[in-house]
């Protein structure tokens, strides 16, 4: 449609049935930007960003929002790297990692 045609770059990286898929993405980055703050306990935080990361992966798992393989594969990859990130920070919050041993878990996410 030639209407649509200055905002094609906001919808062009996606699939056509997928054209909606930024905004839970951008429901995500509000997420973690100013709600995760909101929680006062590290756990709470921790807890809650693995659970959006999951929720994340298995949008983009089962979507496969983006035109392009690869960046369907890379955004799959960047969830998982969002859920080991919050769940080591969880790990360490809760002392489950034995003394001196965080920077390992840090090498290792």
């Amino acid at each position: 449609d030639p209407k649509l045609r200055p905002i094609k770059f906001l919808t062009q990286a996606y699939k056509p049935e997928s054209y909606y898929f930024d905004v839970p993405d951008l429901y995500r980055r509000v997420a973690y930007i100013a709600v995760l703050p909101l929680f006062e306990i590290r756990a709470n935080r921790a807890m809650f960003g693995c659970m959006l990361s999951v929720v994340m992966l298995l949008l983009h798992t089962n979507i496969k929002p983006y035109a392009k393989t690869w960046t369907n594969v890379l955004a799959e990859a960047a969830d998982y790297q969002i859920f080991f990130t919050f769940f080591v920070a969880l790990l360490i919050d809760q002392e489950l990692v034995e003394e001196g041993k965080e920077g390992l878990l840090g090498v290792a996410c």
